[in-house]
């Protein structure tokens, strides 16, 4: 009699290993976020965006100005990841848990998206090995502990490859309303990474590619012309809507246009390289432990081969030319459009963030390629000698991957914060603006003002102030003369006005004219630190 053992593990081997990489995903997020999720300067823009739009504000971002509006159009940054973290259980009165939430589910639906494309493509083990390399990669360790829109990206990313793999199998099949479904769901998935970082716009290049590469062109131009319009309507509703509004895509600078790029493209290309370096250790020993681990890899394969054990690399689609396009093309135009861009216009500097978007890419790519090497090891000469560098490689981003998350722990547990680096040169380090020193400082002001539950706090930075403390807070004016602390008084019932750091505190005492008597009596007052009360007395205020 015959067992049904095998039949089931032909037949469910691969839903069990989906299972496996989101168990692992979700994991992953929780070892990388002990003390909830990482905060940076965007995310309290995202959350405040995910607050307001479960609380039927629409996609509004609350107003920190002086007299105006109580929530401004969200403009500044794309729409669709405050929209999904506004879904999940918390995100009024615990937003860090709803952003633990939402990246559990977006990583291990890139994991899922990663797999289904690489599987068909170069068998279920290599599959399953890519999306682990990518989920211990040191970009994705990263990405993966801020309350960022990246992790989300990757998803709509891999997401959007696979559904073109989709796209060219179904175009030598006679149903054409099978191939328009997948089409469209190809272009929302292009156009949701417009909606989810504007630099996402590069990658509308995905349909006429996929067409290209598809059997049967002629024939089913129409329909992916189709799919191309609904792309494009997509896009350039958010472009109108942004356009009416008065703003303009991309900037975070509210409504003003971009100033021109300090750095040439040299400086780009060489931040571009600094960043990938970090997928990479540094340290001699890491180079050695990976070249002896692929050496080793390349014997086992060799003997399991001529063993006859080839089901590492059974499949049941041979046709690797979309994948390899599609993968290679996204990496390669991405990086090439962030080091135009950059050097165009003036952003952030380019850093371990940007390259996680397609560090998916290279992976996949690098598997693509031990594969080819592997199906050709008894006929290609040279295939065992070039499996050593790319196995390395692959076998360097799991060291690398170990080394940042040993790093990030240690931080975590010591000062409350991840401290990653920002590129593999940079002193910098990637900030964390919940941190229990942030926190400790923004408590203290509280406790020594002795703050009141209709108190408005004036300050320099409100929004992070608002979302660590919940007080009301709004931005102190940019010129501060007679006619701001006039503002000021009439529009706000009581609390304080804060400069901090020493240089704002002798700029307020000159603006104001302070006499030092009077700013010793100040409750706040140091040489970093002065708060007044609200109303001001403006009797000495030059105008």
């Amino acid at each position: 009699m015959q067992s049904n053992i095998v039949p089931f593990h032909q037949k469910y081997a691969s839903i069990l290993i989906m299972f496996l990489l989101s168990v692992l995903a979700c994991i992953l997020v929780l070892k990388l976020t002990p003390f909830g999720i990482a905060i940076s300067p965007d995310s309290v823009s995202y959350l405040d965006a995910a607050r307001n739009i479960h609380l039927g504000h629409g996609i509004v971002s609350t107003g920190f100005l002086i007299g105006g509006q109580t929530f401004e159009p969200f403009t500044v940054w794309p729409p669709l990841y405050p929209i999904l973290l506004a879904v999940f259980p918390g995100i009024e009165n615990n937003p860090s848990f709803a952003a633990v939430q939402a990246m559990m589910l977006t990583l291990a639906l890139s994991g899922i998206f990663m797999f289904l494309l690489l599987r068909a493509r170069i068998g279920r083990v290599l599959a399953a090995l890519a999306v682990i390399t990518f989920y211990v990669s040191s970009a994705n360790l990263i990405i993966s502990t801020y309350a960022w829109s990246e992790s989300l990206f990757v998803c709509l990313l891999l997401g959007a490859i696979y559904f073109g793999s989709q796209a060219v199998r179904l175009a030598e099949q006679p149903s054409r309303l099978k191939l328009l479904g997948v089409l469209l769901l190809l272009a929302m998935f292009l156009a949701g990474l417009f909606y989810t970082r504007y630099i996402g716009i590069v990658f509308g290049f995905l349909i006429p590619l996929t067409w290209l590469l598809s059997a049967n062109r002629k024939n089913t131009f129409h329909i992916y012309l189709v799919s191309g319009i609904f792309y494009s309507a997509l896009v350039v509703a958010w472009l109108i809507r942004n356009h009416l509004l008065g703003d303009i895509t991309g900037g975070d600078v509210g409504h003003k246009a971009r100033q021109s790029s300090d750095l040439s493209l040299f400086d780009n290309f060489d931040a571009v390289f600094d960043s990938l370096l970090l997928l990479f250790p540094n340290q001699s020993w890491g180079v050695l432990a990976a070249l002896f681990i692929s050496v080793l890899s390349v014997i086992v394969i060799r003997r399991g081969l001529n063993a006859g054990e080839k089901q590492i690399i059974r499949i049941e689609d041979k046709n690797l030319t979309y994948l390899q396009y599609a993968l290679g093309a996204a990496f390669l135009v991405y990086l090439i459009a962030l080091i135009v861009l950059r050097s165009v216009t003036n952003f952030e500097a380019i850093r371990i963030r940007y390259i996680a978007l397609v560090s998916p890419c290279l992976i996949a790519v690098l598997y693509i390629v031990i594969y080819r090497l592997i199906v050709r090891i008894d006929t290609t000469r040279y295939a065992q000698l070039l499996l050593v560098p790319v196995i390395a490689t692959l076998v360097l981003v799991w060291i690398q991957g170990g080394l940042v998350f040993k790093h990030g722990s240690q931080n975590w547990q010591e000062a409350g914060t991840p401290n990653y680096p920002l590129t593999r040169n940079s002193p910098a380090m990637y900030s964390h603006l919940a941190s229990p020193l942030y926190v400790r400082y923004f408590k203290h002001i509280i406790t020594t003002l002795e703050l009141r539950a209709d108190d408005t706090v004036v300050l320099q930075n409100p929004k992070l102030f608002h979302f660590l403390t919940g007080v009301d807070a709004k931005k102190i004016p940019s010129k501060l003369n007679r006619e701001a602390v006039n503002k000021i008084n009439a529009d706000l019932n009581g609390g304080y006005l804060i400069f901090e750091g020493e240089n704002a505190v002798k700029s307020a005492m000159s603006a104001l004219d302070l006499s030092p008597d009077f700013v010793h009596q100040n409750k706040l007052y140091s040489a970093n630190a002065l708060a007044l009360d609200i109303p001001i007395d403006i009797t000495n205020v030059s105008k």
